[in-house]
C-alpha cells in the first residue's frame, strides 16, 4: 500500500488561473524543487479551434462515448490521459509541451473549456523518488477515461478549473507521499514549505493505493456490502406512499426537512452525527464514524420545486466505500417527513449495529492514522 496526502488550496488572491503554472514553476525553483511530467485535461468547449491552431494534439481526442455524435458538445476530451491510462499512459509528449503551457496560459479563453485540469508531476518532496502510483480500479472496470487528478497518485502539483469557479475559485492540489515504514509520515513540513507562497490549504485528505490483485478482491466485497445494503433498505424503510403524479400541483410545504428536524429526528434514534453546510439550499449533510473508524457519510436534499426528498448514504474506510444508492420520496406533510426521516435514522443506526462489525472482519478495521486531520 502506498498512501498520499493531498491538500486543496484557493489561490484566486494570490493568483489567477492563468498565471498559476508559471507562478508554481517559479515558486519550485525557488525552494530547488522540480517536476517531470506534464498531464493535462481539456473538455467541454471548442476543440475544433484548438486543433485548427494545434494540430498535434489531435492525438489526445478521446470521446466519452463511442455510441454518441464525435461532434457533439462534450463528447470530445483532449487529455493526455490515454486509453491505456492504467499502464501508466498518462503524459504529453515533450515536443507538445510548448502547446500545452500555451494554452493554459490563454484559459479560458479563446477555447472556453468550462474544465481545464493540469498536472504537474513527479516532484520528488523529500529526495526519495518520486515514482507514480496507479489506481487502476474503479475506473478500468468502468471502461472510462478518469479525470487527470484521479488517474495516479503521485507526488504533485494539480490546477484544477470548474465552468462554476469564475473569479472566486482558483484550484490546486499538491499531493505528497506519505508512504514510510510503519505508519505514514506526517506531511505537515510541505505545507510549511509553500505557505508563503500558496497560503493555508483549505482542507486535507488521504488516499491509498493498492496492488490491481487487491483492488479485484475489494471491488468484490463492495459489491456484495452494497447489494446487501440495498436489500436492508428495502427492509427497513417503506416505499413512498405517493407518486409525483400525486403531489406536482401540491404548493411547497416551509421547512419541510430542515436541519435541525432531521437533526432531532436522528439525536432521538441514537445517532450522534455531525452536521455541516453542503453548499446546496436545502440539502442536509452530515457525518460520524463508528468503532472501526469507518466514515458514514449521509445527506438529505429537499427539492427545490416540489415536496421531495431525496437520501444518500455510503460508509467508507482506506480500502472500500459501500453505499445505497440514492433514494427520493414524494411527501404530502411535514409529518410524513418526519415520519420518514425517523425510518432513514433506524435504518443507519441498524447498519452500524449490524453490519460494521461485518465490514470489520471482511476489510480490516480503518488505521487511526487515515482519518488524521492536517494542522491547517
Amino acid at each position: 500500500m502506498r498512501v498520499f496526502d493531498n491538500y486543496c488550496y484557493n489561490l484566486i488572491s494570490i493568483v489567477k488561473f492563468n498565471k498559476t503554472r508559471e507562478y508554481i514553476e517559479k515558486m519550485l525553483e525557488e525552494l530547488g524543487l522540480s517536476y517531470r511530467r506534464i498531464g493535462f485535461r481539456l473538455k467541454c468547449g471548442d476543440v475544433d479551434q484548438l486543433l485548427t491552431k494545434y494540430p498535434s494534439l489531435k492525438k489526445y481526442c478521446r470521446f466519452d462515448d463511442e455510441s454518441r455524435d464525435p461532434s457533439e458538445y462534450g463528447n470530445c476530451t483532449v487529455t493526455s490521459i490515454s486509453e491505456e491510462w492504467y499502464k501508466g499512459r498518462l503524459y504529453t509528449d515533450e515536443g507538445d509541451i510548448p502547446a500545452i503551457k500555451e494554452i493554459f496560459s490563454r484559459i479560458p479563453r479563446p477555447y472556453n473549456f468550462a474544465f481545464a485540469d493540469l498536472m504537474l508531476d513527479g516532484i520528488d518532496w523529500y529526495g526519495t523518488g518520486a515514482d507514480a502510483a496507479i489506481k487502476p480500479l474503479p475506473w478500468k472496470k468502468m471502461k472510462c477515461i478518469p479525470s487527470v487528478i484521479y488517474a495516479t497518485g503521485s507526488s504533485g502539483i494539480f490546477l484544477e478549473r470548474s465552468f462554476g469557479d469564475g473569479n472566486k475559485m482558483n484550484r490546486l492540489w499538491v499531493r505528497v507521499e506519505a508512504t514510510a515504514q510503519g505508519e505514514p509520515r506526517d506531511t505537515a513540513d510541505i505545507v510549511g514549505l509553500l505557505s508563503p507562497y500558496i497560503g493555508k490549504p483549505l482542507f486535507k485528505e488521504r488516499r491509498c493505493f493498492y496492488s490491481e490483485e487487491e483492488y479485484l478482491h475489494f471491488s468484490a466485497l463492495e459489491k456484495e456490502f452494497s447489494e446487501g445494503l440495498e436489500g436492508l433498505f428495502s427492509e427497513h424503510v417503506e416505499e413512498g406512499k405517493h407518486s409525483f403524479a400525486d403531489i406536482m400541483r401540491d404548493p411547497m410545504i416551509k421547512d419541510l426537512c430542515g436541519k435541525r428536524t432531521i437533526e432531532r429526528i436522528f439525536k432521538s434514534n441514537g445517532t450522534q452525527a455531525n452536521f455541516e453546510n453542503s453548499g446546496m439550499p436545502g440539502a442536509v449533510t452530515f457525518f460520524f464514524c463508528d468503532r472501526h473508524r469507518f466514515w458514514y457519510s449521509m445527506l438529505i436534499d429537499r427539492s427545490p420545486s416540489s415536496n421531495i426528498i431525496s437520501f444518500r448514504f455510503s460508509i467508507s474506510s482506506v480500502n472500500f466505500s459501500v453505499y445505497v444508492s440514492d433514494k427520493s420520496f414524494c411527501l404530502k406533510t411535514r409529518e410524513e417527513a418526519a415520519e420518514k426521516t425517523g425510518e432513514l435514522a433506524r435504518f443507519v443506526g441498524y447498519v452500524r449495529d449490524n453490519v460494521s462489525d461485518k465490514l470489520a472482519e471482511a476489510f480490516g478495521e480503518c488505521p487511526e492514522w487515515y482519518r488524521e486531520k492536517a494542522e491547517l
